[in-house]
């Protein structure tokens, strides 16, 4: 996976959270690649620290998630405070943040620069590569000579290294190349891409410290609300420090406050004005920053399907929905395995094309998020507008990483046979199973690989009927066949209803019992739901279903256990083959 002689597959142009997210999809996936940040290697303090639930099955699918939960602060309870026109600071609710359905994990937090350094270092233990620091991109061609030919790097690079105080220039020649270099981004800048979007009158500190205060939530996530001088929240984090976004120039005291104004000092004094009567102490505080509400979109995301931009290369907004790493290590999930597909040959290059379109539409999903937190804040309380209570609903969803649905892509195909509540784009839900040949509880998503590799799951109905045994078998016929046909990338996971005491495993066709000469029998792709999920999703056990779940376990396609014929239809356009 060493790139040598200044040629690679993918050159990633940044080493924050979405650069570094795809590296580690790459190393996973065995793909070459290079990663060049300008910065230095010093550990970052501050910036994001919000991690959710999708964010959360990603780095689980990566086996990084020990060390992620060993060292975040999970956010299990939340607080709704608000000052009203007599003055009053009151509570207006207080909830447990528990997960929608379909979704295992809950929201949590851990400092950005923390989270880089467990993914640099998981990067290092499969692909023995590290980030090249010091490392600034100057120029960047693309040759539309080389943008249809096989095997063609036809993107180059000059960047420049600082090693021991001088400057050496480099030439890189890539297949493809991935601008992950933030709002500022240097690759976007060089496609000549801008940014669409308006700047915003709210102005906002943050601050990241360790302190005490009499308020009564302190030791929760709180939202205090206020019509008249500005709102505060409060986050806890890791190792016993709290983060506080404060609304700065609300009220008509400092409304005409300017960013240059803002200090640690005016940051503390306007969190303990607004939480008053109660007190904040603030020991020491160890980052802090300041930001105008903006919302900014990237007229396009890729040029010629061989550069491509993600995280805030793409979208800049305000920290205050703590979508922002959430989003970009998202974008670069979504990438990396359609390139990685394409580059080993199997993907038809035409399936690149689905990343604009997808994580265009995230983007949008994004900013309209961060507008709908701002309203929030801005809203006098009980006077919120039906709409915009819509929207907060909403809100909840895609900030656990549920209301995102992939739509109108050659990847998502019209379901031939609706099968429960399995949509194609939608993420595959979390669900509980049981190994068959062990009786050990499984979660549906661990139960795959993360290896690049396409899943289909059979939901086969009760398999001690000798009727649903021989639907059973001539799929396997079928889906083997298939599996051949698409370069052994396509696992096959089945779920079945009937009771344990009834079926054997020997029962069920080789495909679902693979073996080889060194590690024997695979007893780790059939399982057992007693009918508990099959009343959930709201699959008919009598007929069952075949649902086929994308690498980025979104679902790509759904449909009945004789449907194979359009399942094979689907798959021709999606590889770069005839079945």
């Amino acid at each position: 996976m060493t790139a040598s002689n200044g040629v690679t597959d993918v050159l990633i142009i940044g080493a924050g959270p979405s650069g570094l997210a795809a590296a580690l999809w790459f190393a996973q996936l065995q793909i070459a690649f290079r990663i060049i940040d300008k910065r230095s290697d010093q550990p970052r303090i501050g910036q994001a620290d919000g991690l959710n639930p999708k964010t959360m099955e990603i780095f689980e699918s990566w086996g990084i998630h020990d060390q992620i939960t060993r060292l975040w602060e999970p956010a299990t309870h939340e607080t709704l405070w608000y000052r009203g026109l007599d003055g009053k600071l009151v509570r207006t609710d207080r909830y447990l943040n528990q997960p929608p359905a379909g979704v295992r994990w809950t929201h949590g937090t851990l400092q950005q620069g923390t989270v880089e350094e467990i993914m640099k270092k998981r990067i290092y233990e499969i692909a023995g590569l590290t980030v090249e620091y010091h490392t600034t991109l100057c120029e960047l061609d693309i040759d539309s000579a080389q943008l249809n030919a096989p095997g063609a790097y036809p993107c180059t690079a000059r960047v420049q290294q600082q090693h021991n105080g001088s400057t050496v220039p480099q030439t890189i020649r890539a297949k493809y190349v991935i601008g992950a270099d933030g709002g500022k981004s240097m690759t976007r800048q060089l496609l000549d891409i801008g940014m669409d979007g308006e700047k915003g009158a709210s102005i906002w500190g943050v601050m990241d410290f360790a302190g005490s205060s009499d308020f009564p939530d302190f030791g929760a996530t709180s939202i205090i609300r206020s019509d008249i001088d500005g709102s505060v929240d409060f986050v806890r984090r890791e190792e016993g420090l709290v983060r506080m976004y404060v609304e700065l120039n609300k009220g008509p005291e400092i409304k005409h406050l300017r960013r240059e104004d803002i200090t640690p000092e005016l940051i503390i004094q306007r969190c303990q004005y607004l939480i008053r009567p109660y007190r904040l102490e603030v020991r020491r505080w160890v980052w802090w920053s300041a930001f105008t509400a903006t919302q900014k979109l990237s007229s396009a995301l890729s040029k010629f399907n061989r550069v491509f931009l993600v995280g805030d290369a793409v979208h800049t907004h305000s920290p205050v929905t703590g979508m922002g790493m959430n989003t970009s290590i998202q974008d670069s999930y979504n990438l990396a395995w359609k390139l990685a597909g394409v580059i080993k040959g199997h993907l038809n290059p035409n399936t690149l094309t689905t990343y604009d379109t997808e994580r265009g539409n995230v983007a949008k999903q994004l900013l309209q998020a961060d507008q709908t937190t701002l309203e929030l804040f801005d809203t006098k309380f009980g006077h919120e507008t039906p709409s915009l209570l819509e929207r907060a609903d909403e809100l909840r969803l895609f900030l656990a990483g549920r209301a995102i649905r992939y739509t109108h892509t050659l990847l998502t195909s019209p379901s031939t046979q609706g099968v429960g509540c399995f949509r194609p784009g939608e993420c595959l839900p979390e669900l509980s199973i049981t190994n068959h040949a062990t009786g050990r509880p499984v979660h549906l998503h661990n139960a795959m690989k993360s290896n690049g590799a396409w899943c289909m799951i059979a939901f086969a109905g009760d398999a001690s009927s000798a009727t649903q045994m021989g639907r059973i078998h001539k799929l396997a016929k079928q889906l083997a066949e298939l599996r051949d046909a698409t370069f052994g990338v396509m696992e096959t996971l089945l779920v079945h209803c009937a009771k344990w005491e009834t079926v054997d495993l020997s029962d069920f066709p080789s495909l679902f019992l693979p073996s080889d000469s060194i590690t024997g029998r695979d007893y780790t792709k059939i399982f057992i739901d007693e009918r508990s999920v099959y009343d959930e999703v709201g699959v008919d056990p009598d007929n069952g279903g075949l649902v086929l779940v994308r690498p980025d376990r979104y679902i790509a396609w759904t449909g009945g256990l004789e449907n194979v014929g359009d399942l094979r239809s689907y798959l021709t356009v999606v590889f770069s083959r005839s079945l």
